[in-house]
């Protein structure tokens, strides 16, 4: 399980007040399964690789100023990140007796079912005064980069099926 978490918070206050807060949450691991050398077996062949990987970001700030006088400036800035790169694959001669399998799974459980993961960002500014300018920026980014696959050239044989499955979830809020 891969997971980042980020939480920045800033406040102030008098006739003239700025504020700042920023929090980035990354999470960008290499995740790599894979046959590089012949095989000869009588049962199965499988090779898979699974990512679980969740990226939270939030900035809070609040900045104000006096009612009739002053100025007051804010901004809250957060962006999470959930970038993995998955790589699974064979890249050599393989003879099974039965199948052959190649995997790759982001953010699903073995049942198949999508899991609690996923890039968000949150953001809140405010303030008040005679003058207050207060803005906001959420980025949340999930792109998993997945291959999945049998390379080209080989000699791949099984005695029943050969798969090649992936799948991902990427979702961003």
């Amino acid at each position: 399980w891969n997971c980042a978490e980020a939480y920045a918070e800033a406040n102030a206050g008098g006739i003239v007040s700025g504020t700042g807060s920023d929090a980035d949450a990354s999470v960008d691991p290499d995740i790599s399964a894979r046959i590089t050398g012949a095989v000869y077996v009588d049962g199965d062949v499988a090779v898979s690789s699974r990512s679980e990987g969740d990226a939270d970001a939030e900035a809070r700030g609040v900045s104000i100023s006096g009612y009739y006088i002053g100025a007051a400036i804010g901004v809250s800035l957060a962006e999470a990140t959930l970038t993995p790169d998955i790589d699974t694959y064979i890249s050599a001669d393989v003879d099974a007796g039965r199948d052959i399998t190649v995997t790759s799974v982001h953010n699903y459980d073995d049942a198949g079912d999508v899991i609690d993961a996923d890039a968000s960002a949150y953001t809140n500014a405010s303030g008040g005064g005679a003058l207050s300018g207060n803005g906001a920026d959420s980025d949340a980014i999930a792109a998993a980069d997945v291959d999945t696959y049998i390379g080209g050239g080989l000699t791949v044989a099984a005695g029943r099926n050969i798969d090649i499955f992936r799948i991902q979830n990427r979702t961003a809020v």
